[in-house]
Formats: structure tokens, sequence, C-alpha cells
């Protein structure tokens, strides 16, 4: 006997009918692709970088976006995001010396610029300029905001302790000069100064002299003093002078 019934099986393009599901992250950016995805599908996965970070790849090593994936089972995909990041370079300039190591600025972030200074003699180190030699953009130490590289230098203050000598010079009976004062002296770098002359009894003392005291301290002042002459004459006073008397100049002492 026939029955009237017929069995007929159906087979669909995928008989695993099972659902995966994509888990896709990433921090300082954002992604698309996760979710629920039957077996043997492909799936779109994006990331986008928030500002200030750049897409750098997957967690797996693959970089790329969009990636393309075939659902196989449950999977995590993370994106990568790196901040950029910025040199700042500190330069001695023509006047300088030394080293100073480099910051590294990371974008979004405030940046502490090196309180280490360079080295010049004369001077001290107060600060950062954009250029050599020019005004003080930044203190030693101060935040640095700007998201782009850039190289710093020196802001140089003149020291005010800066030795000068003043050697006082007076005439001898022989025409030779003698020191017989000296005066150990300080003041700022760079600046003019017209030291002081003595008063010695039996002695002219000198016009002064304007000097810039150099920076290495190396900066002399020489005063010579000449002796007085006095003109002497012999005056008999109405009496007979006996011996030999010459009229003329004598110096001092």
């Amino acid at each position: 006997q026939v029955s009237e019934y017929t069995t007929v099986t159906y087979y669909t393009t995928n008989p695993d009918c099972n659902y995966y599901t994509l888990t896709v992250s990433g921090e300082n950016g954002t992604t698309t692709g996760g979710g629920s995805y039957l077996s043997g599908t492909t799936a779109t996965l994006t990331a986008a970088s928030n500002t200030c970070y750049e897409f750098t790849g997957w967690s797996d090593g693959d970089t790329s976006n969009p990636r393309t994936v075939t659902v196989t089972g449950d999977a995590t995909y993370t994106a990568v995001f790196q901040a950029f990041t910025y040199t700042i370079s500190y330069a001695a300039g023509a006047n300088g010396s030394g080293t100073v190591a480099s910051t590294t600025k990371t974008c979004g972030v405030d940046a502490v610029l090196q309180s280490n200074t360079f080295s010049r003699t004369g001077y001290t180190q107060t600060g950062w300029s954009e250029t050599d030699g020019g005004t003080k953009a930044y203190d030693l130490g101060a935040s640095y905001t700007a998201d782009e590289a850039k190289t710093l230098y020196p802001y140089w203050t003149p020291n005010t302790n800066t030795a000068y000598t003043v050697y006082h010079r007076q005439e001898q009976l022989d025409g030779s000069y003698v020191t017989v004062d000296t005066d150990n002296m300080s003041g700022t770098t760079g600046a003019s100064v017209t030291p002081a002359v003595k008063s010695y009894t039996g002695f002219t003392a000198p016009a002064t002299q304007t000097v810039t005291i150099a920076a290495d301290g190396s900066t002399t002042v020489t005063y010579q003093y000449t002796r007085n002459s006095y003109a002497l004459t012999w005056d008999g006073n109405n009496g007979v002078l006996s011996g030999v008397y010459t009229n003329g100049n004598v110096k001092y002492g």
C-alpha cells in the first residue's frame, strides 16, 4: 500500500544556522561592526579616532580600515588608537654650552618644560626663548600647551656679581710705576662702569676710565698717578750761599 504522503527535505545554502556575536571596541575612538551575525556571513568593521589620536591597527595586528571579516564564531576586535606626540627640543644657541634632554608633548596634554639649564660664563639662564637670543617666552619648568613640535633656546640674564679689577699705580722717583692699591670690584656682565680714582698726597690723579664688564671677569682698569713736581728756588735772604745750589723742579718725596 502506497502512502499518499511524501516527505521532502529542503536544505538552505547555510545549513549551520547559528548566530555569533562580534564585539568591536576601541579606547579613544569610535568603532562600528559589532553585533550578531549568522555564521558564514561577512561583517565590516570600521574605526575612527578621536581628536589627538590616530588609528594604528587592530589588536590582532591587522591594519585594514575598514576591515571585512567572515563570521565563524564569537570574536572580539579591538581598535588601537595612539595619541599624537610632539618633541620639544632644547638648543644651547650661539653662546651656550651643555645639553638638555628633550621633552615629549602628548596631544591635548600640557607638557612641563625642562628646568635643567645650559651654561654661559657671566650669565644665568632664567627661561626659554623661541629664537636664539630672542625674548623670554617661557619660564623654566613652565607648562607648554601647544600641540606642535618646537625648538627652544636659553634666555640669558646677565650676572650681577661679575668681577673686574682696578689697579692704582704711583709714579716712582725713577719714573717707573708701582701698584699701591688693588680694588676687587663686581658688577653686571656687559654693563659700563666708571671706577673712581683715589686721592694721594703728592700725586695727580688721572682721568677716569669707562669700561664694559667682560663676562669672564677679565676686565681691568689701571690708573697711573703722576708724582707731583715742585719748583725749587734757593734764596740767601740777603746773604751769601756757600756750596752748590741749583734752582729747578724736584719731585715730591
